[in-house]
């Protein structure tokens, strides 16, 4: 249900973009899809942790390999309705509906979110660099914050005033990666807390 309510967001954004005075609408649209998209996000996390428990091997790895579902999730999103919303890009007395070069940036986030992830993942099977989880687990709240500050001065309220679907794409999104690390890493610190393990409940 979350994933159909983020494509009718998305699609609906889309669908509006072409229009002068739709800003507010198309702005609206993503703000619902990148909501649902963070909820899916979460539900991937947690279900996926007691569904597939002895499968993903130990809570670390599972953490691990869930986070970057959840991430990637997220960041295929936010790729795939830039780059359709490129192909549909129009410019009204200097307000933009698309900033079209964005594809790039987006095709490379998902590129090194998935290669920190198995990186991390097969660095787990060497003790000395168990280290390197805590380095995956900053740097997607990092690519999330790059997103919202990118072009957060396009956004006037909760309404994009210029490059309508990537402000809202980069704002929205981004903090949906945010919200997401943010509270994946406090599961982690409290399995921590709860167990007393200084390597995070390996």
């Amino acid at each position: 249900m979350l994933g159909l309510a983020a494509l009718v967001g998305s699609g609906s954004a889309l669908g509006r973009m072409s229009y002068q005075y739709a800003a507010a609408d198309v702005s609206r649209a993503l703000i619902l899809a990148a909501l649902c998209l963070g909820l899916a996000a979460l539900a991937i996390y947690f279900q996926g942790r007691s569904a597939f428990a002895d499968r993903l091997g130990s809570p670390v790895r599972a953490s691990l390999l869930l986070h970057a579902a959840g991430s990637v999730t997220i960041l295929i999103w936010m790729t795939l309705t830039q780059m359709i919303a490129g192909l549909n890009y129009n410019s009204w007395n200097y307000v933009s509906n698309v900033w079209p070069t964005q594809t790039g940036f987006n095709l490379a986030a998902l590129a090194i979110v998935l290669v920190a992830a198995v990186l991390t993942v097969q660095a787990q099977k060497r003790a000395w660099l168990a280290w390197v989880r805590f380095a995956w687990y900053g740097l997607v709240p990092f690519i999330g914050l790059l997103y919202v500050v990118s072009q957060s001065r396009y956004l006037s309220g909760f309404v994009a005033t210029d490059y309508w679907v990537t402000t809202c794409l980069n704002a929205y999104g981004g903090v949906a990666l945010l919200l997401f690390s943010a509270i994946v890493i406090v599961t982690r610190i409290a399995a921590w807390r709860r167990i007393g393990d200084p390597r995070l409940a390996k």
